[in-house]
């Protein structure tokens, strides 16, 4: 058992901030309501806890049993507090058209975020389900937060209604792991019938969560339905979340590497490239087509787990956070609460690059990154994968990235066409734009590029 001390509470300070700020502001709201103030509080918080977890020496750690904090786990913090950080930007403008239980908005997304860090530090079993509800029991709030929006409400009724079954495979999955071990510890155990029956349960659970195929249903419904800044934040601070969860019980159970575990999750991979890109090509609505395609590239970073290679993993997940963030930020600069269409469907986009020409411009930045174009995060991204895989020698999955990546560059070139051409919607019919969605949009879509020509910024 490990020692506990106060002085291991410094290691899991962004913890610590992110849940002290939670009840600070519940308190603050049942006594003064102001958006502004719940907004700027919750902007700070994340700045604070994003500062604490990039200062932390990445020594590894552990707080008791159940957490257990290392230089990966700290790369994954800050995934995470940055997906929260401009999730919270890109909502004060967003919540303007609204008037109702706006600041309850910021403290559900501080408990989400905090959910996300807990996951990714969990070391027990115990803690990952914690830290996964802590997670995605906010969510479900977020995602039916347009009450009077009826795809809002199907969104978060159909994410809570499957996420409860994932959670219940995963629990099953524990228990079986539990019989076999005794423990609910992180540590390696021989392989069994029971290992391997619960080793797939658990993939089965948070397979839901990562959106791979045959576990994605929800991803379209729930992506278009959700308000564009909870769609942000499931698309990126959720899934990355979850991701180092798999990775470390992939990299500590030799359950997940014997040969027909690995033949399991090669094929999950490769349906999940190859589905996911041919299910975009028939969208119209921009938020379904990122759907799917996130589909396909959590298919890729596959192939970097499957060759043990934490940091293709890790740069991948980087590339593809910076430019979702920029899609939806553009997105949401569109659209305001309950009127998500206004800003997703090929007709609102057309002629874009005519009414907004800098909003266009940043979202073609992005869609260009996803498609793994030179001279953007994404082709760095996808070239340490597809190197990972050369180097593995995963000849067929990297036969499904060529596939899968020819057929996600007609579907993102599309949309980049589509914002160039004379758009049907009038100027009036767009909503205001305010400085803050510039900030945001330009400054991802900067980043996008800086990270593709200058990737030992973060490589």
């Amino acid at each position: 058992m490990v020692p506990f001390s106060l002085t291991t509470l410094f290691h899991i300070l962004p913890i610590l901030i992110l849940s002290g700020a939670a009840v600070l502001l519940m308190l603050i709201i049942a006594f003064f309501r102001s958006h502004k103030m719940a907004f700027i509080f919750t902007f700070l918080t994340m700045t604070a806890a994003l500062i604490a977890a990039y200062s932390s020496d990445g020594s590894v750690q552990s707080v008791t049993d159940l957490l257990r904090i290392s230089s990966l786990i700290q790369h994954y913090w800050i995934l995470i507090l940055f997906s929260g950080l401009v999730c919270t930007g890109i909502s004060y403008p967003y919540l303007r058209s609204t008037t109702r239980f706006r600041e309850e908005w910021y403290l559900l997304l501080l408990v989400a975020t905090a959910g996300g860090l807990v996951l990714a530090a969990s070391y027990h079993f115990s803690m990952l389900f914690i830290g996964l509800e802590l997670m995605s029991i906010p969510l479900y709030g977020l995602a039916a937060f347009a009450l009077k929006h009826k795809p809002s409400l199907e969104a978060g009724l159909k994410y809570l209604v499957l996420s409860a079954v994932a959670s219940a495979f995963l629990l099953f999955g524990m228990a079986l792991i539990y019989a076999s071990t005794g423990s609910l510890s992180f540590s390696g155990a021989a392989s069994s019938s029971l290992m391997l029956l619960g080793g797939g349960l658990i993939l089965a659970g948070l397979g839901f969560k990562l959106s791979w195929v045959p576990f994605h249903i929800w991803t379209p419904d729930v992506y278009q339905g959700a308000p564009m800044p909870v769609t942000a934040f499931l698309a990126t601070a959720s899934k990355v979340a979850v991701m180092i969860a798999w990775i470390k019980l992939f990299a500590i159970f030799p359950v997940f590497h014997e040969q027909k575990m690995t033949l399991l999750l090669t094929w999950i991979a490769g349906a999940s490239i190859l589905l996911g890109n041919v299910l975009a090509v028939q969208q119209v609505s921009l938020k379904r087509l990122l759907a799917y395609s996130s589909i396909a590239h959590f298919g890729y970073v596959f192939i970097g787990l499957l060759a043990y290679n934490h940091a293709a993993i890790w740069i991948y997940l980087a590339t593809y956070v910076v430019a979702s963030l920029t899609a939806f930020a553009v997105l949401s600069s569109l659209t305001r609460m309950g009127d998500d269409q206004v800003g997703d469907h090929w007709v609102a986009l057309r002629g874009l690059a005519h009414r907004h020409p800098l909003l266009a411009v940043a979202l073609a930045v992005s869609l260009l990154s996803m498609a793994g174009i030179p001279l953007t995060a994404g082709f760095i991204g996808k070239f340490f994968v597809l190197a990972a895989g050369v180097n593995s020698a995963q000849w067929a999955l990297l036969t499904m990235v060529v596939i899968g990546s020819a057929i996600g560059l007609y579907y993102y070139l599309r949309v980049v066409s589509i914002l160039f051409q004379v758009g049907e919607r009038q100027e009036s019919a767009a909503p205001s734009i305010s400085w803050l969605n510039y900030f945001w949009v330009l400054g991802l879509a900067a980043m996008t590029l800086i990270l593709g020509v200058w990737p030992s910024l973060f490589v």
